[in-house]
């Protein structure tokens, strides 16, 4: 099939065959290494996003443990615990009336409960929180229930105007420990006494006045930490306990910091702050700036704890909640779930992230690879157990692989089109280059093309001395030597048509080869109709024996070729007329030595036959006379 194609082209398609192949490696080659580049700087900058949030969120909770242990031997702390304690102990002999615990309960049941209902989606009972000793009642009755301020705001009320121990004490203490808890961030302040009373709460909320070891609170996370430091008092330690619902607070996830606060060796009561979600998350996000932690639209880092559950807010929830809900719809997240997150605003406590990552992480690996994450979407994931000291979390930082690899499709983009381009290119000088150096090859073409055609003046112009000029030297040569031919052989055939001969050229096997013009009119043929033809039957006439003599004679030329220099023959022209040739035969020899064809030149006796036969008849006639 490559041999019907023109040379341009085969030229043109060999320096494809060499550069795409070429190209084509370089390309892929590039792509492979630019690809491992790329992934490589992707998975080290999540590692270095999930190394230094891990190591944010670990000293944020020691900074917190160093201020609770701080403000837990602050003098102001110690005195305000003894104060407070002091004023409670003497709230209890105040009196609460009918009407006052009739409003506790009227707050309970249509302020309280039915908000803490709907955020833990269960029934609860009111006998289970409802306060029954007065001192807590006469506490809740005037700061919580009577206090104008709305749920939320409870906290702006200094004095209670009863004129009360506890309200003396308060409206001293009360705005120096909010602004306290303001300017650190924390949700809330409590003063627990050494008996488990909490005499004290910036906040306000239903747990004020209660009792962490028998009171309805004694099974929260609160009376836990409480009760681990009152053990431990003496160590002066500082505990933490993991998130968990705290009713008090709606059901909301609470977390808390406790230390001792000591007078001497003497246990005076418990200082415990209740860690903010707000701080944990703007640790988390970079207060909601994950572009400048270099997360890009997907990216985030969050903590989970060993329940699978999440210590930190979704990114996707804070940004858009709504988005965030009919997701986890699809997702298969159980309603209830979705109207937790829905009515508490967070997935602290609420999402699973039982992922391969967190399953590995909580085993005390540490990893950056790909992975599935909550949202069943494909990520990059950096993964790592937090050395916190009361918690057991970890924390993973991820991207989506679709978002995390578009430098990847950027940089596959690029090269594709920068090879594109030097494939254009490369097609571009190929093809000039092809259709340069074939140039004087197809004018050499045309040239020849016309020479054949039969035009004279054809010649190439050298415009090289490279082979191809060379070659068109050779050419303009040939042609002039053929034309120099061409006319000696023109002058020769003009000078051989005047002269009176036949002149036949016959192959081997007695086939005309040629015949001149003279020959043609004698024997009354065209061309056409003798060129091809054997001699027997045409020139010479047909009879047994004849074929056999003229292969005999043929034989016989190429053995010796002067037994047949001269010959005499009858012959026939194409009307059956007779005649007869005085013949001189010359043998064609090639170069092998083999006999090629038979040159044959006559001249017609025939008159001469006619005259010697009647000089023949007369001579007879004169005998006989």
């Amino acid at each position: 099939m490559l041999k019907n194609i023109r040379i341009r082209t085969k030229l043109f398609l060999a320096v494809l065959a060499l550069a795409v192949p070429a190209l084509i490696l370089v390309g892929v080659l590039s792509y492979l290494g630019g690809k491992e580049a790329v992934e490589r700087t992707t998975l080290e900058h999540l590692t270095s996003v999930r190394a230094g949030k891990a190591h944010q969120i670990e000293g944020y909770f020691d900074q917190i443990r160093s201020q609770a242990r701080i403000f837990a031997r602050d003098r102001m702390i110690i005195d305000a615990m003894v104060e407070f304690d002091d004023a409670n102990r003497a709230s209890r002999d105040l009196e609460v009336t009918p009407e006052q615990r009739d409003e506790v309960a009227a707050y309970y049941s249509e302020e309280f409960l039915p908000r803490l209902e709907a955020n833990s989606d269960a029934q609860v009972d009111p006998a289970t929180y409802m306060p029954t000793d007065d001192n807590d009642l006469y506490l809740q009755y005037h700061y919580i229930v009577a206090n104008p301020n709305p749920v939320g705001e409870k906290d702006l009320l200094d004095d209670a105007g009863d004129d009360s121990d506890f309200t003396a004490v308060h409206r001293t203490i009360h705005p120096i420990l909010r602004d306290l808890v303001h300017e650190f961030g924390f949700y809330d302040l409590f003063l627990i006494d050494g008996s488990g009373h909490i005499v004290y709460t910036v906040s306000k909320e239903v747990d004020l006045g209660t009792n962490l070891l028998d009171g309805p609170y004694q099974d929260t996370n609160l009376a836990k930490v409480f009760q681990e430091v009152q053990q431990d008092s003496l160590s002066d330690s500082v505990r933490l306990v993991d998130f968990a619902p705290y009713a008090p607070s709606l059901g909301e996830p609470a977390s808390f910091m406790a230390a001792p606060i000591l007078d001497g060796a003497w246990l005076l009561g418990v200082l415990v702050f209740q860690m903010p979600v707000s701080e944990i998350d703007g640790v988390m996000t970079s207060n909601r700036n994950w572009q400048f932690d270099g997360l890009g639209e997907t990216g985030e880092t969050y903590l989970v704890g060993p329940d699978f559950k999440m210590r930190s807010n979704s990114r996707f929830l804070l940004e858009d909640p709504a988005g965030y809900l009919e997701a986890a719809e699809r997702a298969g997240t159980s309603p209830v779930d979705i109207r937790q997150i829905r009515n508490f605003g967070t997935t602290i406590l609420i999402q699973e992230v039982r992922t391969p990552a967190s399953i590995a992480a909580l085993a005390d690996e540490t990893a950056t690879t790909t992975s599935t994450d909550y949202r069943g979407v494909e990520v990059l994931v950096s993964y790592a157990p937090l050395a916190i000291e009361g918690v057991d979390w970890v924390i993973l930082s991820e991207i989506d692989v679709d978002e995390a690899f578009t430098r990847i499709r950027v940089f596959t983009r690029n090269l594709i089109l920068r090879m594109a381009a030097v494939l254009a290119l490369v097609l571009a000088a190929s093809w000039f280059l092809s259709r340069r150096f074939v140039a004087p090859i197809v004018e050499l073409d045309g040239a020849a093309r016309r020479f054949a055609s039969g035009e004279e003046d054809v010649e190439v112009p050298v415009t090289s001395g490279d082979e191809l000029g060379g070659l068109a030297g050779s050419f303009n040569q040939m042609v002039s030597a053929i034309r120099q031919k061409t006319a000696d052989l023109k002058r020769t055939a003009e000078e051989l048509e005047g002269i009176s001969s036949v002149i036949l050229r016959w192959d081997t096997e007695g086939r005309i080869l040629f015949m001149n013009d003279y020959g043609l009119e004698l024997f009354g043929f065209s061309a056409e109709e003798l060129v091809g033809e054997p001699i027997v039957g045409s020139i010479v006439p047909a009879s047994d024996g004849v074929e056999k003599n003229v292969r005999k004679m043929i034989d016989e030329i190429a053995a010796d070729p002067a037994k047949y220099e001269d010959d005499e023959t009858e012959n026939q022209r194409k009307n059956g007329d007779r005649i007869w040739m005085a013949w001189r035969n010359t043998p064609i020899i090639s170069d092998d030595g083999m006999l090629r064809e038979i040159l044959t030149i006559g001249i017609d006796i025939t008159e001469r036959k006619r005259a010697e036969d009647q000089l023949r008849k007369l001579s007879q006639a004169v005998e006989q006379s």
